[in-house]
């Protein structure tokens, strides 16, 4: 009688075993990659950071142009004495300087905004397939389940 329960209960640890515990550790080990330059190059708002990104070196770089102008004109003028001369080009170098600031602000605010789309993209994307981890697929030698596409549809509202 001893024997049959001990037996019945390793058939029953067993089983719960092979029902329950092999299969979670399978889909818990499952890896998604993800192609990060796909997605920074085909996801909608990452082409129009850039854009916006260029714009405003663009405009940085006409700044930078414009300040350089007056300050040749300011060295140029006789009739402004050497300290007002030295003013006004600790005036064209704090603009400028305040210019880049902003920019580089702006930058990292669409960095930033990206960043969370993406990631909650992924993670919402990881969610929906049962992957217990995502990762660039620039680190990944072999295997796991490429998720980029379904990923930039998420992006793109698609």
């Amino acid at each position: 009688m001893k024997n049959q329960i001990r037996l019945f209960s390793i058939l029953l640890v067993s089983f719960l075993v092979i029902a329950f515990i092999i299969p979670s550790s399978k889909a818990a080990g499952e890896i998604g990659v993800i192609d990060n330059a796909k997605v920074l190059d085909q996801y909608t708002a990452s082409q129009e950071a850039q854009k916006t990104i260029v714009q405003g070196r663009e405009k940085l770089q006409q700044v930078f142009a414009d300040l350089n102008k007056q300050l040749e004109d300011t060295i140029k003028n006789k009739d402004l004495t050497e300290t007002q001369k030295l003013t006004k080009r600790k005036e064209a170098q704090d603009k400028l300087e305040t210019e880049k600031k902003k920019l580089d602000t702006s930058i990292q605010a669409l960095r930033n905004n990206l960043e969370t789309k993406i990631e909650t993209a992924i993670n919402d994307e990881a969610k929906a397939q049962g992957l217990s981890m995502v990762v660039s697929k620039s680190v990944t030698y072999y295997g796991g389940k490429d998720v980029t596409d379904q990923v930039l549809k998420r992006l793109n509202g698609k």
